[in-house]
C-alpha cells in the first residue's frame, strides 16, 4: 500500500528532521538545538494534520505510547524544576543551593534547578523529541512498510555523509564543508565536531544499514545496500574512538543473538557467525592503524572520565532528592571537581549517572524502569525481521556507547533514539499481547498544545542564547572592549541568572572596582568557592590587587593562577607589559614551565632582557636565550665570551648539542688553540660517527701535514661508506669541491651537491658556523 498524498509530506518531514540534525554539525550549539526542538513540536501539528486528512475513523485520538509516555514523563519533570519553591523547602533538597544562596545574602524563593533558563530550553527540546516520536509512530503504523523507508532513509544519508567525511580526510580540509572550523575540537569527522559523536552515529547506521540488506527482497537494492555497508563501519574504526570500536563489538553480538534466535531459530553453534564477525573486521584495510593502537592505549580505568566518576557522586549526593536541573552540569560541577584539574567539564559522560544528576535518584530509577519494562515488552512480543533486529542493535551498541561517551545530549545523535523509539512504539506485538498505548481526543490535545505554544513560544525566544556559556562569551567581549561599567552591569545580572558560576563571580569582582561602593573581595571569594580549582578567580584577584596599588600582592595571585593552569597568551602579554614595564619582574611569578611561551611571546627587546636575568639564575638552563647569546657572541666576533657560554651552556644541558659543538670548534680555531681544538673533534668524532661534518673538518683542519690531493683521497673513501648521512655526503662534496683545482672535476663534485641539496635539508649551523673554516683551512 503506497501512502497518501498527505503521508508522504510526514515522510519527507520527518526525513528531513531527521537528518538535518546530524547535518547541523550533530546539533551540539545552543541554537541548533533550539531549532531542533521547535521543530519537533511543529511536527505535533505538522502530524495531527495529516492524520486528520487521512484517517478512516471519525473520533481520532492522540495515543500515548510506551516511548512517548517516558518523554513526556521527563517534559513534565523539567517544568517541575523550574517551579519557584520555598527557602526552607530549598534547603532540605539542595543543601549547596540554599548555602549558595546564604552567603550571597540573597534567602528567597528558587527553582529546583540552578539553570532554569536553560532547564526550561531542554523541556522543550524534549517536548520536541515527544512530537517527532508522534510522527515516526504514526506514519509507521499507518502506511505499510513506513518504518523501513524511515530506515533507508536515514542509513542511505548516513552513508552518504560517511563518504563526504572521507572525500574531507582525502583532501585534507581543515573546516567543516569548508565553511565552519570547530575550535574547541582537536579532532572532528564529517559532520560531527567531536569523534565520540561521529562514531556513534556512525556505528548506528551500521547496523540499520546490515539489517535493511538482509531484509530486502529486491536484488538490486540488496546488493547495492550491502556494498554501502562497509563504508560508515570504516568511518567508526577511522574516528579512533574506544567507545564506537566497543560499540560496534556490542552491536555485533546483539545483532548476531538475535539472528540465530530469532530468525534461524537454531540450536548450531554460532562458532560461524562469530568467525563472520572477525573476517569482517580484519577485512579493513584501517584495522592495524586504528584498533591496534586502540588495544595498545591505556586502560579505560585511567581515563579521566572515569577518575571523575568519585567528584560526580559527590555531587550526586549533595542533591539526592530532586537533582540539579538539566543543563546545570557546567556551573555546579566545577564545585565538587577535586579529582582532576585544569579540565571543562560540561557532562558525566555516562547517561545514567546523567540523569541521576540531573533528574535525581528517584525520577531516574522510576524513568529507567518503565523504559526497561516497555524495552522488555517490545522485545518479548516482537515479530522479528532482520531490520527490527538492525535496528535493535544500533540502539543497543548507541545506548553502550553512551555508558562511556556522552552524545545523547546533541540531536545529531539523539535524534537516532528518538527515530528507534518511534519505529519500536508502532510495531504490532503478536497476538498475544496488544501494543501499550493510551488514546485522549485529537481535538482536546490540539487544543492543549495550542494554549501551550504560547507561552512555550514566548519562553523559547526570552530565553534564546541565555545559556551560561553565551553568557560568558558575553563578558569576555566586554572586558576586551574595556568597557568596564558594562561589564559591572552585565556580571552582576548574570551573577543573578547563573546562581553558582564561578565565571560570572569572578568577573563580576573584577568589576566592582570600579563601583565606589562595590564589594569586589566577596565575590571572587564566591568565585573561589564555586571552583576552587580554576585559575580565574586568582586571575581576577591579581588584577583586583594591582587597581588597588598593591603590586606584590598582585604578584602573589598571578602566582597562584599560573599554578592552577592559567597559561600565557598574547592578550595577557599586553596586559602585562601595562601593569609590569620592566620584563625582569616577570620572572618573580611566572613558573618555570611558562618560560618558552614567555620567550616566544616576547619582542626582541624584552628577550634580551629576559635572557640575562635567566642566565644569571644559578643551575637553570634555558635553551632559547643560551641560543640566542651564543649567536649574539658569535655575530659579535667575541670568541672567549663564546667558548666560556659554550662550556656553561654544555654543563647545563642533558644531551650533546651540535649546536654547541659548531660553536665551541669555531671559538677555539679562532683563538688559535689548536690541542683543544683538535681533543673536541676527537670527541665530537666519536659521539656522532655517521655524521661525516666533523671528520672532514678533522681532515681539513687537523691534518695539516697531508696534502691536498691526500686530503681529497681520504674525503673520497669517506663519502663512499654506507653509514654516512645522506645529508652530510652533501658537506663532504662541497669539501672536495673547494679542494679541487681541476674544472671538471671540480664541476663533477658541484653536480653531486646540487643533486643532494634537492633531496636533503640542508644544516645552516653547519654552513655558517663551520664553513668558514674549511675556507681558512684550505687558504
Amino acid at each position: 500500500m503506497e501512502p497518501r498524498n498527505n503521508y508522504r509530506f510526514l515522510f519527507v518531514w520527518l526525513a528531513v528532521w531527521i537528518n538535518t540534525a546530524a547535518l547541523l554539525v550533530g546539533s551540539v550549539h545552543y541554537t541548533t538545538q533550539v531549532i531542533i526542538a521547535i521543530g519537533g513540536l511543529l511536527t505535533f501539528f505538522t502530524t495531527s494534520f495529516c492524520y486528520i486528512k487521512n484517517g478512516h475513523r471519525r473520533t481520532k485520538k492522540f495515543y500515548i505510547t510506551g516511548a512517548l509516555s517516558v518523554y513526556l514523563l521527563i517534559t513534565l519533570w523539567l517544568f517541575i524544576q523550574i517551579i519557584p519553591l520555598p527557602p526552607g523547602l530549598i534547603k532540605s533538597i539542595s543543601p549547596y543551593m540554599y548555602e549558595a544562596m546564604s552567603r550571597i545574602g540573597d534567602i528567597s524563593w528558587h527553582p529546583i534547578s540552578y539553570e532554569p533558563s536553560h532547564t526550561f530550553i531542554e523541556a522543550v527540546k524534549y517536548l520536541g523529541y515527544a512530537g517527532f516520536i508522534w510522527g515516526i509512530y504514526l506514519y509507521s503504523r499507518k502506511v505499510s512498510g513506513g518504518s523501513k523507508r524511515l530506515l533507508y532513509v536515514t542509513a542511505f544519508f548516513g552513508v552518504t555523509l560517511s563518504i563526504v567525511a572521507f572525500f574531507h580526510l582525502a583532501a585534507g580540509y581543515k573546516s567543516i564543508f569548508g565553511i565552519y572550523f570547530p575550535k574547541d575540537s582537536s579532532s572532528f569527522m564529517v559532520p560531527f565536531v567531536n569523534s565520540n559523536h561521529a562514531s556513534a552515529y556512525y556505528s548506528f547506521i551500521f547496523f540499520i544499514t546490515i539489517g535493511l540488506a538482509m531484509e530486502e527482497s529486491a536484488f538490486r537494492l540488496k546488493i547495492f545496500t550491502y556494498t554501502l555497508a562497509p563504508l560508515p563501519l570504516i568511518a567508526v574504526l577511522y574516528t579512533g574512538s574506544r567507545g564506537g570500536i566497543l560499540s560496534l563489538v556490542v552491536g555485533g553480538i546483539l545483532f548476531f543473538w538475535f539472528y540465530k534466535s530469532k530468525i534461524t531459530k537454531s540450536d548450531s553453534s554460532s562458532a560461524p557467525y562469530v568467525i563472520a564477525l572477525v573476517v569482517m573486521f580484519a577485512m579493513i584495510p584501517l584495522l592495524d592503524r586504528f584498533v591496534l593502537p586502540f588495544i595498545e592505549s591505556q586502560t579505560p580505568l585511567k581515563d579521566a572520565k572515569f577518575i571523575l566518576l568519585k567528584d560526580v557522586f559527590s555531587m550526586a549526593s549533595s542533591h539526592i532528592t530532586a537533582g540539579i536541573g538539566k543543563g546545570s552540569f557546567i556551573t555546579v560541577f566545577p564545585h565538587f571537581q577535586q579529582s582532576v584539574t585544569g579540565l571543562d567539564i560540561h557532562y558525566a559522560e555516562n547517561f545514567i549517572l546523567q540523569m541521576i544528576v540531573d533528574f535525581g535518584p528517584g525520577f531516574s530509577l522510576f524513568i529507567l524502569l518503565v523504559s526497561g519494562y516497555f524495552a522488555f515488552r517490545c522485545i518479548t512480543f516482537m515479530r522479528f525481521n532482520n531490520a527490527r533486529i538492525g535496528l535493535i542493535s544500533a540502539t543497543g551498541a548507541l545506548l553502550f556507547q553512551n555508558l562511556f561517551d556522552f552524545n545523547l545530549e546533541f540531536p545529531g545523535t539523539g535524534m537516532l533514539l528518538v527515530l528507534a523509539m518511534g519505529i519500536f512504539s508502532s510495531i504490532r506485538l503478536n497476538s498475544r499481547q496488544r501494543s501499550f498505548r493510551l488514546g485522549i481526543p485529537l481535538k482536546t490535545f490540539i487544543i492543549v498544545m495550542v494554549f501551550l505554544m504560547l507561552p512555550i513560544t514566548y519562553g523559547v525566544f526570552s530565553d534564546f542564547n541565555s545559556d551560561v556559556i553565551s553568557h560568558r562569551a558575553k563578558l569576555i567581549e566586554t572586558f576586551r572592549a574595556g568597557d568596564n561599567k558594562k561589564l559591572l552591569s552585565l556580571s552582576r545580572k548574570y551573577s543573578k541568572l547563573h546562581i553558582v558560576d564561578y565565571y560570572s563571580a569572578a568577573v563580576r569582582g573584577y568589576a566592582e572596582t570600579y563601583e565606589k561602593n562595590g564589594q569586589p573581595l566577596k565575590w571572587l571569594g564566591l568565585s573561589s568557592w564555586y571552583n576552587p580549582t580554576h585559575f580565574l578567580p586568582e586571575l581576577m584577584a591579581a588584577r583586583l590587587l594591582y587597581n588597588y596599588g598593591n603590586k606584590s600582592q598582585s604578584k602573589l595571585q598571578y602566582s597562584r593562577a599560573f599554578g592552577k593552569g592559567f597559561s600565557i597568551t598574547g592578550r595577557f602579554m599586553n596586559e602585562l607589559r601595562l601593569r609590569f614595564a620592566n620584563p625582569d619582574t616577570w620572572l618573580d611569578f611566572i613558573p618555570e614551565n611558562q618560560f618558552g611561551r614567555l620567550y616566544s611571546l616576547s619582542s626582541e627587546p624584552e628577550r634580551m632582557s629576559l635572557c640575562k636575568r635567566l642566565i644569571a639564575l644559578k643551575n637553570y638552563s634555558f635553551e632559547q636565550c643560551n641560543r640566542r647569546n651564543a649567536m649574539e657572541y658569535f655575530n659579535s666576533g667575541d670568541w672567549e665570551s663564546l667558548l666560556k657560554h659554550t662550556n656553561n651552556w654544555q654543563k647545563n644541558y642533558k644531551d650533546t648539542n651540535r649546536d654547541i659543538i659548531y660553536y665551541t670548534l669555531r671559538a677555539l680555531f679562532e683563538i688559535h688553540n689548536n690541542s683543544e681544538f683538535e681533543n673536541r673533534l676527537r670527541i665530537s668524532i666519536k659521539q656522532f660517527p655517521k655524521e661525516g661534518v666533523f671528520v672532514t673538518t678533522w681532515i681539513l683542519c687537523s691534518d695539516y701535514k697531508k696534502s691536498r690531493q691526500q686530503k681529497i683521497d681520504l674525503i673520497s673513501k669517506l663519502v663512499e661508506k654506507p653509514y654516512l648521512k645522506a645529508s652530510h655526503k652533501y658537506y663532504c662534496y662541497y669539501a672536495l669541491s673547494m679542494l679541487a683545482k681541476d674544472d671538471a672535476l671540480k664541476s663533477k663534485y658541484l653536480n653531486q651537491m646540487k643533486r643532494r641539496r634537492r633531496l636533503h635539508k640542508r644544516d645552516s649551523s653547519v654552513e655558517k658556523i663551520l664553513l668558514p673554516v674549511w675556507e681558512e683551512c684550505i687558504d
